[in-house]
């Protein structure tokens, strides 16, 4: 889990100062000439301009990633500073206040990070340290059965089916009022 104070030994200052000011000229380029400047969200060589260097294969694999249909490897650089200076999910874990579930493992990529938000969480929690490589839960079978195995009982646990009376859907009327999904017809 990222958080700002990583982007110094991630990046280093030198890169940082670079990106930052692409962001900028992104950002001024777009609201005056409409022109949007992106670049890979990661890459796997220092030739190539790019938010992320570093441990991405999966993103660039044939069979995995990069066969997403739907997904492709590009942002635009008026985002990198909300990526490398806002976008802080440990500093808001203690803000949570509903159950959470933290699963990671020894190959995650920052797994210290996860036991970071874990530890500032204030809502009732739980944490499971799985075995494998960061990429291999998002797609490979054992090490994502791991996942599968912590989120099922903890879902069953926490979103105990729900009733909805007639009454409560009634009072939600106006938001299907132009619509032709509208249950109550």
């Amino acid at each position: 889990m990222y958080e700002p104070a990583l982007a110094e030994p991630i990046w280093g200052k030198e890169v940082i100062a670079g990106n930052d000011a692409k962001a900028r000229e992104a950002r001024e380029r777009v609201a005056k000439t409409g022109e949007y400047l992106s670049t890979q969200i990661f890459t796997n060589t220092p030739d190539i301009e790019g938010f992320m260097l570093g441990a991405a294969e999966y993103f660039f694999d044939k069979t995995r990633g990069i066969s997403v249909r739907n997904w492709k490897n590009e942002v635009f650089w008026g985002a990198w500073d909300q990526w490398a200076h806002v976008y802080d999910p440990i500093s808001q874990a203690p803000k949570i206040r509903i159950p959470v579930l933290v699963f990671s493992t020894d190959g995650a990529l920052i797994p210290e990070q996860a036991k970071k938000f874990y530890d500032r969480v204030k809502s009732e929690k739980q944490l499971v340290w799985g075995r494998g490589y960061h990429f291999n839960f998002y797609d490979v079978f054992p090490e994502m059965m791991q996942a599968v195995d912590a989120v099922v009982p903890f879902m069953r646990k926490h979103l105990a089916p729900q009733t909805v009376t007639r009454k409560a859907r009634i009072a939600h009327e106006p938001l299907w009022q132009f619509s032709n999904l509208n249950p109550l017809r």
